[in-house]
This record gives structure tokens, sequence and C-alpha cells, in this order.
């Protein structure tokens, strides 16, 4: 029989808590973010086929993303389990990273001159990053 100690390294851990399955649930995220990005860009692009200012063509886009995003970080990368009320969390997470995704995205595109492309590859970046720890604390309680 294998001890706590050797499967996880500590006393009374959960190995499925090691490591090796954060890197896994992060890279989960990651491919989930990923494809809502997608939606995000391709709707930014879209928009802006039309002539539509891309801080508008970005924000829409990335609401977008975001209805997107749920369903897929519950279910792949957080495996369903969720908070008692996980949309409400979930709408303010959104509305925060909405908020700063359009902030960046003006002040690199506009204030710094940056493409809209450029801008916004840096900006999803930045806000995935800053993104995996709020989701997983307060919205799916992972």
């Amino acid at each position: 029989m294998v001890s706590a100690i050797s499967r996880a390294g500590t006393p009374n851990s959960d190995p499925d808590d090691g490591w090796r399955t954060r890197i896994k649930r992060y890279l989960r995220f990651l491919i989930c973010g990923g494809a809502a990005t997608g939606v995000h860009w391709l709707i930014m692009a879209l928009l802006m086929t039309v002539d539509v200012p891309p801080a508008w063509a970005t924000g829409v886009g990335a609401i977008a993303g975001a209805i997107a995003n749920y369903p897929l970080q519950k279910i792949f990368t957080f495996s369903g389990r969720v908070s008692p009320s996980p949309v409400p969390v979930y709408i303010l997470a959104c509305i925060l990273t909405w908020s700063l995704n359009l902030f960046l995205f003006v002040t690199l595109n506009s204030g710094f001159g940056f493409s809209a492309g450029i801008a916004q590859i840096f900006v999803t970046a930045f806000v995935a990053i800053g993104s995996y720890g709020f989701y997983r604390k307060w919205v799916f309680h992972d």
C-alpha cells in the first residue's frame, strides 16, 4: 500500500491536488480560453471590416468570448465543479476582465500607437494570466 506521503509529498494531502494536476488544469484553462479568445478575435475582426472602431470591436468581441468561455471552463477545466452561485460571480469576473481588456487595449492602441492586432495580443496574454487564479478560487471554487 502506498502512503499519502509518498504519493503527494505531504501527509493528508490529496494526490489529485499535486503540481501535475494543477499544470494539466492550467493547460485546459489556456485551451478553453484560447477557443474563447478565437471567438473574441473573430467578432472583433468582423466588426472592424465593417468600420466599427477598434475599441468598440474589442469590447463586443470580449463579451462574445466571455459567453463562449463559461461553459468551456466549467465543463473542461473545472470538471463541472462550481460554487452555489457561479453565474453572478462569473459575470463579475467578466466585467472586471472586460474593463481591464478595454482599458489596456485603448491605452496601447490609442495612447501608445500599437496596431489593433498587436495591442490585443498583449492584452489577451495579460488578462489570461491574471484571470486563472480568480476563476479557480472565486468562480469555480476549485
